[in-house]
């Protein structure tokens, strides 16, 4: 087997790295030693699957990647591994197009201004990125396409739009992440758009969601002089995907199964076109709810027109508790025991919710489902009396959380999640 080649980058001859990014090949390992760097890491040629390239430290140094957008810049490669390094101040921290088997981990990102502060387009498969903290950005991860993506370990802090957005990704899994972003949303789940996807759409199918805190987040007062919409924990439209034993506390509003756009429509559509046979379970969703121009709040908010595909959605096995809903542009009046709202539909729309505990601070008689289209609302019991078809056996009774109240708050913007336990 060929024996890895090495490679010391330094301060002290600033365009080594530039020299070294055009003379790896299969099985060498760059170490970077402590400096600043104006260079960005973008190997001319890809390693293999034995061979990796691989970026980091060397023994006891800290490299620090400043001022240079992108800072990682991999387009058509394969098999480079990237880890331990720091970027502060990039505009864009990584742009990553057609590449597979790409692996970051461990690694530091702040102070990203340039939209989608890591963009990776039109992927292969195998997107690794683990152990990662992200802070202050636009869209801090935002990936397009490929299968196989592995998203684990990160913190996300602080995005002007949204923390994470996977848009046409096949078989993959976000897992023990920590989301907490005081502007905006947290993860956003999509297909494709029209205008920046060349081939036919792609949905994001079969995604495994599972063991994330999302929370707290908020959203800005005043966005071009108007109310701005609440902020979602997870702004979602996908096929076959699971979300499970995650947490949701302190969101503006903590899931939207959403669906608008229409599949021949232009600009961002399809991209929440398609939302069915997704299946939630596990999950606890506490003291969520904002007040926004549209959708602020509650726990669960299911949002889409009459073009959508959206059907076969089961939510079983939750905690919805002590969420809340405001008036906003499509609801007439606070109403802050709700839980779970219907937007646009006017019925369920084959959306099945069964063995849930669903409840407003302990208290049984409240309005704890909502349908905004009829300004109607229904207790746990009526609702179930009203569509047995899609509903049942959901009970009400209090979770028994430990310590939740204070671990909801958002005690300083510098403080990456918080835990919510229960009994």
């Amino acid at each position: 087997m060929q024996v890895p080649s090495a490679f010391a980058a330094t301060l002290a001859t600033p365009q080594t790295l530039a020299a070294v990014n055009q003379a790896v090949s299969p099985g060498s390992i760059v170490l970077l030693e402590s400096g600043t760097y104006t260079t960005p890491i973008a190997p001319a040629t890809s390693g293999t699957r034995e061979l990796p390239i691989v970026y980091k430290p060397a023994q006891g140094a800290r490299p620090l990647f400043k001022n240079v957008s992108p800072a990682i810049r991999l387009e058509e490669k394969s098999f480079i591994k990237i880890e331990g390094l720091q970027f502060l101040d990039c505009p864009r921290f990584m742009f990553i197009q057609s590449s597979s088997h790409i692996t970051i981990e461990n690694c530091e990102f702040e102070n990203g201004k340039a939209w989608e502060s890591c963009r990776l387009k039109s992927m292969g498969d195998f997107f690794h990125f683990k152990n990662n903290r992200l802070k202050n950005g636009t869209d801090l991860l935002s990936i397009q396409g490929g299968s196989f993506h592995l998203i684990e370990g990160n913190t996300f802090n602080r995005a002007s739009h949204t923390c994470l957005v996977l848009m046409g990704v096949h078989d993959s899994v976000i897992r023990r992440n920590r989301f907490v972003n005081p502007d905006q949303k947290l993860l956003e789940i999509f297909a494709t758009r029209k205008r920046e996807w060349s081939g036919p759409h792609r949905k994001s199918e079969r995604i495994l969601i599972e063991g994330n805190l999302f929370g707290p987040n908020g959203h800005k007062e005043v966005y071009k002089g108007k109310q701005p919409s609440a902020s979602w924990g997870t702004q979602f439209a996908g096929v076959q995907c699971i979300l499970r034993n995650n947490i949701f506390a302190g969101c503006g509003g903590a899931m939207d199964f959403t669906g608008y756009g229409e599949l021949g429509g232009d600009g961002d559509s399809p991209e929440a076109v398609f939302n069915y046979q997704n299946r939630v379970y596990h999950n606890t969703v506490y003291a969520n709810g904002q007040q926004g121009r549209y959708g602020s709040g509650p726990g669960l908010l299911l949002s889409h027109n009459d073009h959508c595909e959206f059907f076969d959605n089961v939510f079983i096995n939750n905690i919805f508790y002590a969420n809340r809903i405001f008036k906003d542009a499509h609801t007439r009046k606070d109403v802050p025991s709700v839980q779970i709202a219907f937007s646009t539909p006017a019925d369920p729309s084959d959306t099945r919710i069964s063995y849930n505990n669903i409840i407003d601070r302990e208290n049984q008689d409240q309005t704890v489902v909502w349908f905004k289209r009829k300004n109607l609302g229904y207790t746990l019991e009526a609702y179930e009396s009203a569509f047995p078809q899609f509903s049942g056996n959901n009970i009400q009774a209090p979770p028994r959380f430990v310590n939740a109240e204070p671990n909801r708050r958002y005690a300083g913007h510098e403080r990456d999640a918080f835990l919510v336990y229960h009994a």
